[in-house]
């Protein structure tokens, strides 16, 4: 890559006290709300659904926003390291904030599917930039105390998203005739106009400005060297991917389903055509250049297990929680609220002991092996397992994780020049995305083909097809251990069925009762051979997890001692 085209460079490398607040405030701002709009709409669904309907369409809002912000990240890193962060700062969040504005007024599940996309494509401008621009403000000696700061953000968003969703579209504002009570839903999107509107006059006034590309007349070149066939090849591979992993992890493919197959394909190929070109980019959108340094390559590849342990555990540990354990979703969010708690507390540990004592690897290490042993103790999970142990042993994984926010951000400010951190960033975290629904897609996998063995193994098949033969479907699976909906349809379809097979005479009514409660024992015994099936299908697809773990901590080993400075000679 040709250094005329990474002019970049703030006005000022540093800014001054109140106006540096000012500006961490607002991009705290962004990413708080950037962030919340991954956890808050789904618990906010089933009303929107029940406004909209599209029951079919059901995870797609979610999904649509996450798809749309994994691909601006590494567009919108690079692009910032030419031209100035302020400019797709402020204009990311516009987008972000139109899009809200388009959720909230949408009318259809069609329309709120594609507002969740194009607000997710602010969002992914805004993830991308928000951590490389503390390096545009504070000096390096400042910088992990930030980053930490900014890294419990996530941790925050955690913690209040889905109560904060479930709350507005529960007791959102109602000003009949101008909000009704089906209308409160739409709370979940205009809430991020107020914050969002602020956070960006103070970007617009206090946030460094960028130098001029160059008064030497290169501008133009640069402009025009913008690498747009990776860009559109980079969204392609990822939309591909994306939507291919997505499929498995809902659990409504198997990995070799012919679709599944065919996108996952056309993903590989597309990634292989991006490879050729960005090799011979003049300012690739994926800056493969910067793998040349051995720390940012496996800080990459830890951030990338890191991101598939964290999924893979935080969407099964809830559902051991609710099928397993029998609890609410309100007590399992409740138990779950240590862990985002834990991942805030590992942020702004690890920011304040790089700071002082500058051992990141050291750091990264403890991290590594804080998050490996909670995952261990989850392993070990059992029916019988106290909910306060399971509170215990996330807290324990989710400490070492929010280390390694911190850790693995720092890592990529020190080892690269300020020319080359938006491209750094936006690699970074492109990777921990995809690697997050990878690592849910195998975990889920995992489960799923595990349940199905130690069902076959607990139940005889005279069993399931006399249940079948009633109209009880467990291909629902753990669904009738979750929700009161598909146990009482499954409840109601044996005792019908019961009913119908007792012939009329004397003593009827007592001859029914007899049968349905015979019917319903028989039931219940599969009920709790599918609850100790799924206790161990999560504890195998934990042990996946762990697997993740152990590829985090080979990675932190091959990350050599991080430079005090940046050698930027070695990304010419």
């Amino acid at each position: 890559m040709s250094s005329d085209l990474l002019r970049y460079e703030p006005e000022d490398r540093t800014l001054g006290g109140g106006r540096a607040r000012v500006v961490m405030a607002a991009l705290m701002g962004t990413l708080l709300l950037e962030a919340l709009d991954q956890t808050v709409v789904g618990t906010a669904m089933p009303r929107i659904i029940g406004t909209l309907h599209g029951f079919d369409r059901y995870s797609w809002a979610v999904t649509a926003y996450v798809l749309a912000a994994t691909i601006m990240l590494p567009i919108a890193g690079t692009l910032s390291d030419l031209f100035g962060r302020k400019p797709f700062l402020l204009g990311g969040t516009a987008i972000f904030l139109a899009g809200s504005i388009l959720c909230g007024a949408a009318q259809t599940i069609n329309q709120l599917i594609a507002f969740r996309a194009f607000q997710g494509l602010g969002a992914g401008i805004g993830i991308s930039l928000v951590f490389a621009s503390v390096a545009d403000i504070f000096p390096e000696e400042d910088r992990a105390r930030w980053q930490g700061i900014l890294g419990s953000v996530y941790g925050i968003s955690s913690v209040i998203g889905p109560s904060l969703g479930g709350w507005l579209a529960e007791y959102g504002p109602f000003l009949p005739p101008f909000v009704t009570d089906g209308a409160r839903w739409r709370w979940v999107f205009f809430v991020n106009l107020p914050l969002g509107i602020l956070a960006l006059i103070a970007l617009l006034l206090s946030y460094p400005r960028p130098r001029p590309a160059d008064s030497h007349g290169h501008g133009q070149e640069t402009t025009a060297r913008i690498d747009i066939a990776g860009s559109v090849l980079i969204a392609a591979a990822t939309l591909s991917l994306l939507i291919g992993l997505t499929w498995v992890g809902e659990g409504s493919e198997t990995w070799g389903a012919p679709r599944v197959r065919a996108i996952l394909g056309l993903a590989v190929l597309l990634a292989a055509v991006l490879i050729l070109v960005e090799r011979r980019a003049r300012a690739p959108v994926l800056a493969l250049d910067l793998f040349r340094s051995r720390i940012f390559a496996a800080n990459a590849v830890l951030t990338f297990f890191l991101w598939m342990a964290l999924f893979g555990m935080s969407f099964y540990v809830p559902l051991f929680l609710q099928g397993v354990l029998r609890v609410s979703p309100a007590t399992a969010g409740l138990a779950m609220t240590p862990f985002s708690i834990s991942i805030v507390l590992g942020n702004i540990l690890a920011g304040l002991v790089i700071a002082r004592l500058r051992r990141h690897q050291a750091v990264a290490a403890a991290g590594v092996a804080c998050m490996t042993g909670g995952m261990a103790l989850l392993t070990q999970m059992a029916p019988a397992t106290p909910l306060a142990s399971v509170a215990l042993f996330v807290v324990v994984a989710g400490f070492g994780m929010g280390i390694l926010f911190t850790a693995t951000a720092v890592v990529v400010q020190t080892v690269l020049p300020p020319t080359r951190l938006g491209a750094g960033f936006g690699v970074v975290r492109y990777l921990g995305q995809i690697g997050g629904v990878l690592g849910l897609a195998l975990v889920g996998t995992v489960v799923n083909v595990s349940l199905a063995t130690e069902m076959q193994h607990r139940l005889p098949a005279a069993v399931t097809t006399r249940l079948a033969a009633d109209g009880v479907r467990l291909s629902a699976g753990p669904q009738v251990l979750v929700s009161p909906t598909p146990h009482r349809t499954a409840t109601q379809a044996v005792a019908g069925a019961a009913a119908a097979r007792v012939p009329a005479g004397t003593h009827h009514a007592a001859r029914v009762a007899a049968a349905i409660a015979g019917e319903i024992a028989l039931l219940n015994t599969v009920f709790t051979a599918l609850r100790r099936s799924l206790a161990l299908a999560i504890r195998h697809g934990l042990v996946a997890a762990l697997l993740f773990c152990l590829g985090a901590l080979l990675a932190t080993v091959a990350m050599t001692r991080v430079p005090a400075k940046p050698e930027p000679q070695r990304y010419p």
